[in-house]
């Protein structure tokens, strides 16, 4: 959530810029300071970044209870998901415990008496399954990354000077072919704006730690000009977008991402417009 605290907090500043908005009939000279403007609310953005936060925190096992018995001396029972949390119990070989989530390198269990904890995940296979396996539990890595059917990320950056935050969801269609479906909310000194994109997303070595890819979509984007700056009526606009960026391996469940977009407003007048776009963010992948 760093990014997004980043990107909000920079509004809290007095600071002058350009707009890359269009008004005509308004001198390009004036400028405000930030604090006097607010962030806009999105709806669709707000939800996307509140399940982001809770898919980055927690993963279920499995929708049905798992059963697994233990097969060694002793198992440490730590009271949250990680050594600095205290040990309130010792699973016994012979015990049966059941698995209730997984978060990061450790999994929350359940004892036949009631009582949940944290078993590191490397305690988990040295359990036995119903079919009298050993238990074999990993952690995510890069090859769910190679794997992953969707992704989940937000991300921050600039839109032609303007500052700007995005969420997106996307499903992967093939090794080489994902659709994504993007949430904008750009802030200016001049306009506020919130812009939704559909794109497909090319990428030509998926195997690579560091991956390369192509978008291409489209999409509105609505703008909301300043009235006690301009008097100028709210405008929408049709988007046409091409990008480039790559992933980066960050671990376990986790990918940044770097973008570059050109966006093309479609408008009624003369000519369209251009907008540049940057953005860094983090995905997390399912």
């Amino acid at each position: 959530m760093y990014l997004i605290q980043l990107v909000l907090s920079r509004h809290a500043q007095n600071h002058e810029q350009n707009s890359w908005l269009c008004v005509q009939g308004n001198a390009r000279t004036e400028t405000r300071t930030a604090n006097s403007r607010t962030l806009k609310h999105s709806p669709v953005l707000s939800a996307l970044l509140a399940f982001a936060l809770i898919l980055f925190t927690n993963a279920a096992v499995a929708k049905d209870p798992t059963l697994v018995v233990v097969d060694t001396g002793y198992i440490d029972v730590h009271t949250g998901p990680g050594r600095g949390y205290p040990v309130f119990h010792a699973l016994e070989k012979g015990e049966t415990i059941e698995l209730l989530k997984q978060r990061t390198d450790w999994v929350k269990v359940k004892t036949k008496r009631g009582k949940k904890g944290w078993v590191h995940v490397r305690d988990i296979n040295k359990t036995i399954g119903a079919n009298g396996e050993q238990v074999t539990f990993s952690t995510p890595g890069f090859e769910q990354f190679k794997n992953r059917r969707f992704e989940l990320g937000f991300s921050a950056g600039t839109f032609e000077g303007s500052d700007s935050i995005d969420a997106y969801v996307g499903w992967r269609w093939t090794k080489n072919i994902s659709v994504e479906a993007h949430a904008t909310q750009i802030v200016g000194d001049f306009s506020d704006s919130q812009m939704f994109t559909a794109n497909i997303v090319l990428t030509p070595f998926p195997d690579w730690r560091i991956t390369p890819f192509v978008t291409l979509g489209t999409g509105t984007i609505d703008i909301s000009p300043d009235t006690t700056l301009v008097s100028t009526e709210d405008r929408t606009n049709d988007v046409l977008q091409s990008g480039i960026g790559f992933y980066g391996y960050v671990g376990r469940r986790f990918v940044a991402r770097f973008q570059y977009n050109n966006n093309k407003l479609i408008t009624d007048r003369n000519e369209n417009e251009e907008i540049d776009e940057w953005r860094l963010g983090i995905t997390a992948f399912f």
